[in-house]
């Protein structure tokens, strides 16, 4: 919410080394809330920012969403995943979605994620320039990542106040 932490520094240990809060983007101040969870992201080549084409600097954008193939590029970027060229897509001669052409710089990252089930459209669309919401973001993670969910079955308390029980 953007609120400032009590913490005065926090570190995040990645493999062996500690992660400080560092200015990478000049849009992501070091006391900027995620500044660590963007760092991390950036060295990790997950996130990568994106020219200003007024000033020319590279910006991260944290306020901004992200939309429905931002998020699988994300996703998959920081699996390693390979995914095929877009002239593979094209020797395929398969359908990906109604909105989705094998020309579209994004068609490989929604192709692989509908070859894997992490999405399924809807009536065949994608709808890929929508913004994508924190369900459908976890949603995507959950399922790219193979993680399982059964230890949530039946939970008492919600885990986010405008979450109904029993919702998917």
């Amino acid at each position: 919410k953007g609120e400032k932490s009590n913490i005065d520094r926090v570190s995040i240990f990645v493999g062996r080394r500690f992660l400080l809060p560092i200015q990478i983007f000049p849009d992501v101040p070091e006391d900027h809330p995620h500044n660590i969870a963007i760092t991390y992201l950036y060295k990790k080549n997950v996130m990568k920012g994106s020219e200003d084409p007024t000033t020319g600097k590279t910006l991260f954008r944290p306020e901004e969403t992200i939309n429905r193939v931002e998020i699988l590029k994300s996703v998959f970027e920081n699996k390693r995943q390979k995914i095929h060229s877009q002239d593979e897509l094209k020797s395929l001669q398969e359908d990906i979605f109604i909105d989705v052409k094998p020309e579209h710089w994004f068609a490989p990252y929604v192709y692989l994620a509908k070859k894997q089930e992490i999405v399924k459209g809807n009536n065949g669309l994608y709808r890929p320039a929508d913004d994508v919401n924190l369900v459908e973001a976890l949603k995507i993670i959950v399922h790219a990542n193979q993680i399982s969910l059964g230890e949530f079955q039946g939970l008492k308390s919600l885990p986010y106040p405008d979450v109904q029980s029993g919702a998917w």
